[in-house]
């Protein structure tokens, strides 16, 4: 899909629609910028670290029977805060790295010039998303087993848009539910887990939806969340889902219902409106999300199984 035309492609015509396609060209007349991946300067450098990122998907994996096979993509959108750089290493470190074994894709857009990780832009999200689904139909068949997926996509947010800005003052565009919709799918139908910390985050939930899909979101469709200041090392949000050390006893439920727990209390102690953060669960995870971490290599059997 043309960068240049996913948002166009996407809208209908609603008054809605009309003022986001207003706020996208506002945002780039602004910025003055094209979007990320296409400045000329910064293409052969991206494409070099792309390439570096990739290369743990061309290695071999082997596991345990009892331990999950996974493959991890973070997608920081927006360079404005360093929390959102921190919330998708926050979670492969203290979730997905503590509770699976399996390669991991970090896409940043912290610095303004793409440097340690390439940025994520509407080139390298979509190449990474095919090339971790490739990965994902490859173990699937050479190791007869189910890997899964866990994708955590970090900005600020408004009405199913997300912000993607290349460091703290070049603003870029905005991605929409439908956008992210379409990468997602090239994972197929494995295990999926998704999670979204941004303001308005439950609006992308209606795009983003599947059987095989559990969506994690920080705050309700008509809520903000909070926690991303200049100097944020990740959101609150983040912070309240997830400690440095995981406890495998708990199931993602009893991970979002705690982290769920501990924004309220801090939100009715600052004395601001409940963000409200929405855990959606696809019918065919329902098991899946009450299964404790360290059973995960179970579940997953029992999903196979349930699919042959």
């Amino acid at each position: 899909m043309s960068g240049d035309l996913f948002l166009l492609q996407r809208m209908q015509p609603n008054m809605r629609n009309v003022r986001q396609l207003l706020v996208l060209v506002v945002t780039l007349l602004v910025g003055c910028a094209l979007p990320p991946g296409y400045r000329p300067e910064f293409r052969q450098i991206n494409a070099s670290l792309v390439d570096r990122a990739l290369q743990p998907l061309r290695s071999s994996f082997t596991t345990p029977p009892d331990k999950p096979l996974g493959v991890y993509m973070g997608v920081a959108l927006d360079g404005a805060s360093p929390a959102f750089d921190g919330d998708i290493r926050r979670a492969r470190n203290g979730l997905f790295l503590q509770a699976a074994s399996g390669p991991s894709l970090l896409l940043s857009n912290l610095q303004a010039e793409p440097q340690g990780d390439p940025h994520a832009d509407f080139a390298t999200m979509p190449t990474a998303a095919r090339a971790a689904g490739q990965w994902l139909q490859s173990q699937s068949v050479q190791t007869n087993r189910t890997p899964f997926a866990m994708v955590v996509i970090a900005s600020h947010g408004q009405d199913d848009m997300l912000m993607v800005r290349a460091g703290k003052t070049q603003i870029l565009a905005l991605i929409n539910g439908s956008y992210i919709n379409a990468f997602l799918n090239d994972f197929g139908a494995v295990p999926t887990i998704v999670i979204i910390s941004a303001c308005h985050a439950g609006s992308l939930i209606p795009a983003l939806r599947a059987p095989n899909r559990i969506i994690i979101a920080a705050a309700a469709s008509d809520r903000v969340s909070f926690g991303c200041g200049a100097d944020s090392t990740s959101t609150v949000f983040m912070q309240a889902l997830l400690d440095k050390e995981l406890d495998r006893s708990f199931s993602l439920e009893d991970l979002f219902i705690r982290g769920r727990n501990r924004v309220i209390g801090l939100e009715m102690r600052l004395k601001m409106q409940h963000s409200l953060p929405v855990m959606d669960v696809g019918s065919d995870m329902e098991v899946f999300a009450v299964t404790p971490l360290a059973k995960w290599s179970t579940a997953l059997r029992e999903f196979r199984m349930s699919k042959h």
